[in-house]
């Protein structure tokens, strides 16, 4: 759908109400596309424990947290 970029000026409300019927509205201005409007898609926001009981840790995980950190800085590993 394209809309005059007046026109969307004055119906903002309403073209944002049409998104749930219409995916995407291009504004355009001249004739020439210069926007695009876009419902926000939902995305899920709970991922922690997503491997839960998929794998083991070993209680030695954090034994080299000194030395990984040297590392990602560049630092030579001790």
């Amino acid at each position: 759908m394209n809309v005059d970029i007046e026109v969307a000026a004055e119906s903002l409300l309403t073209l944002v109400a049409s998104l749930a019927e219409v995916r995407e509205i291009v504004i355009t201005q001249d004739g020439h596309p210069v926007a695009r409007l876009m419902p926000v898609e939902a995305r899920a926001t709970k991922r922690i424990g997503i491997a839960k009981g998929l794998f083991e840790v070993p209680e030695s995980i954090d034994t080299n947290n000194i030395e990984t950190i040297r590392l990602f800085r560049g630092e030579s590993a001790s």
